[in-house]
């Protein structure tokens, strides 16, 4: 196709489109129910997607995607999203067909605004395509089969469409609607869509990637991809598009020249374009911005090199030990006590004693054993040496120790001699010091940037309230400027949690006798009349000056779960020589087996953003005055009728 003509966007349907991409596309209605299942995603699932239309979502994601995913973390995140109706944006999940190996994928959901496909979601799974795996030829002519197909049928339709006024109208409505089927289902992608002709001229891009660019998409229709290519990038083309004419379809890394010179990094995943005759015409991509997770990476490998440098400087001798006793990693002070031998992959024993069993007294076996920091001194009588040995664990998520880092220093001239010894205990004291300064450093930057991020955050607050104002009423500039609202305001008030429980832990609390009655009046008087009910207390409690947060959460929490409708009650009573305070609600309840773990939420992970914060506040808010608190149900027995939340505190 010339450059001068736009991307035939009429002559295509949405099912051809999904159809098309090499990713896995599902398109689930308003009713919950499976409305479209693309080829790339049947396959992937090894499914009959026309016998699974109009099924329920819920089943079909249990029962076939589930299975397909190996990470719980993403199910859950996947199962929460479409239960909550909230937008995923590039998951990255391990996923292993049963017809492949296990390999990356990212897991996006969006939701349309736009008619004809008002409150529809589109689940797109970006999977890297698996290599010489003889049935995709298959799978890939079958698909390519069904283009030409309906590419003939659109003709014959076309033909027959002339005989009448009326079927010509009919068609021009059917063809409308199409279109504006595949403009709404563009516009909620939130990653860039770009198609090329044979000779890599622009034919179509979506508004997403004209923005990431920096363009409008009038601007970039017509030109040459290599136009906004870096030199570097530009001999890739000729390899790339041979095998793009080979019919493959492939991920990889891009960076692209935006309008302003600057460049962005992306991750693209192509397909080709065919005609109804099998000719090549060109190559469709799904284009996703990775400049920030590029930037992470670069700023990782920094500060591994940092780390690296810093232990290479060290005078004393580290190695990295995997549990078979195998040296991963050693610094330059290793190789001069050893110069004999190269450390990495040797095991240490061997290295160190030139023997071919593990030594009976080893550090990095104890820590591989107990988990523990381990201390040893060594006489080596191959080298004639002393070894002050220290083993520290290295471990993962769960706790599990997968790695020792092994500090060795030869201390022969400390048991000789007095002096070396007290040199060596200033050597520590100094590296002690260092270590202590440090930590100053690290708690003065995080209050640098928590107190700069607030102050930022609430001129963001202020400007988006000016923009609220400014804008007009109609349309949906003033909805997306709420939500950015929303969002600032979210973000101060997770600063502020975080600022609270910082303090907690920073000292031993100052807890003083204070009004428990003064307290509950003041924050119930936050809220519109007769949403709380409360009769009052005559108990003073000793608390401190945060004591306040623990009914702002609960309240707060009662109010956003429960609706406008919530009934929140608040009891005091004496019990046990203790102050039991109750905050009951009429909202939806919290299940039984919710109920022991709905305080660590925030320390499990599984949450979003913010989330988790407010109820561990509260946890270690009361158990810091002294007390406990846990939750009930309003009605025993019955959790749907809503939840009630108890704590003690000390009386004064």
């Amino acid at each position: 196709m010339s450059p001068d003509r736009p991307f035939p966007l009429e002559l295509l349907s949405a099912s051809v489109i999904l159809d098309t991409l090499a990713e896995g596309a599902l398109l689930i209605g308003p009713d919950n129910t499976v409305t479209w299942i693309n080829t790339a995603l049947a396959r992937l699932l090894d499914i009959d997607r026309d016998a699974l239309h109009g099924s329920d979502v819920d089943g079909f994601v249990i029962r076939y995607l589930a299975s397909l995913i190996t990470d719980e973390r993403c199910t859950e995140r996947i199962m929460q999203s479409l239960h909550d109706r909230i937008d995923l944006t590039s998951l990255a999940c391990n996923i292993h067909p049963s017809t492949g190996t296990e390999h990356r994928a990212l897991v996006s959901i969006n939701t349309m605004q736009d008619e004809p496909f008002q409150d529809v979601r589109l689940v797109r799974l970006h999977a890297e395509p698996l290599e010489s795996e003889p049935h995709l030829d298959a799978e890939r002519q079958k698909v390519l089969g069904q283009v030409e197909k309906h590419a003939e049928e659109l003709t014959t339709a076309n033909e027959e469409l002339k005989t009448t006024n009326e079927e010509l109208k009919v068609a021009n409505e059917a063809l409308h609607a199409r279109t504006e089927e595949l403009h709404t289902i563009l516009a909620s992608l939130s990653e860039g869509v770009w198609a090329i002709d044979s000779e890599a001229s622009t034919t179509f891009v979506n508004e997403r990637m004209a923005e990431m660019l920096g363009y409008t998409v009038k601007e970039m229709v017509g030109k040459s991809l290599i136009q906004f290519l870096p030199e570097e990038h530009r001999g890739r083309l000729d390899r790339e598009g041979e095998r793009l004419r080979a019919g493959m379809s492939e991920q990889l890394e891009y960076t692209f020249i935006r309008k302003d010179g600057s460049h962005i990094d992306t991750l693209l995943v192509n397909s080709p374009l065919y005609d109804s005759k099998g000719n090549f015409t060109g190559a469709i991509a799904g284009v996703l911005d990775i400049t920030e997770r590029k930037q992470a990476e670069e700023a990782l490998r920094q500060e591994k090199e940092r780390v690296g440098s810093i232990l290479s400087a060290l005078d004393t001798g580290q190695s990295l030990i995997d549990p078979d006793m195998t040296i991963v990693w050693a610094n330059q002070k290793t190789r001069d006590f050893f110069p004999e031998l190269e450390p990495i992959g040797q095991k240490c024993y061997r290295l160190h004693e030139g023997v071919s069993e593990p030594c009976e007294v080893c550090a990095a076996r104890k820590v591989f054993a107990t988990g523990e920091v381990t201390r040893v001194e060594k006489y080596v009588p191959m080298r004639g040496r002393w070894y002050d040995i220290i083993a520290q664990p290295i471990k993962d998520a769960s706790g599990q120790v997968i790695q020792a880092l092994e500090s060795f220093t030869d201390i022969t001239e400390r048991k000789q001699a007095e002096e070396a010894l007290m040199r060596h205990t200033e050597e520590l004291a100094r590296l002690h010091s260092e270590l202590k300064t440090a930590n100053r450093e690290a708690n003065l930057y995080l209050d640098i940037l928590t107190h700069d991020i607030g102050n930022t955050e609430n001129v963001s607050n202020l400007y988006a309230d000016l923009i609220i104002d400014s804008l007009p009423v109609n349309g949906e500039a003033p909805g997306y400027a709420e939500k950015l609202q929303r969002s600032v305001r979210k973000s101060i008030e997770i600063l502020g949690t975080v600022a609270k429980i910082r303090r907690i832990h920073s000292g031993i609390p100052e807890l003083q006798p204070t009004d428990l009655d003064a307290v509950i009046r003041e924050e119930v008087g936050h809220y519109s009349e007769g949403i709380v009910r409360y009769r009052g207390s005559a108990y003073p409690v000793r608390v401190d000056d945060l004591l306040p947060e623990v009914f702002s959460n609960l309240i707060g929490n009662a109010v956003k779960h429960g609706g406008s409708d919530v009934e929140i009650t608040i009891r005091v009573e004496e019990q046990d020589g203790e102050v039991l305070i109750t905050v009951e609600d009429t909202g939806p309840g919290i299940p039984d087996d919710e109920k022991d773990n709905i305080f660590h939420l925030y320390e499990q992970q599984k949450r979003g953003v913010g989330e988790g914060l407010g109820l561990y506040l509260v946890q270690i808010l009361v158990e810091r005055y002294g007390g406990r608190v846990w939750v009930e149900d309003r009605v025993p027995g019955r959790p749907e009728e809503g939840a009630a939340f108890k704590f003690t505190l000390r009386k004064a």
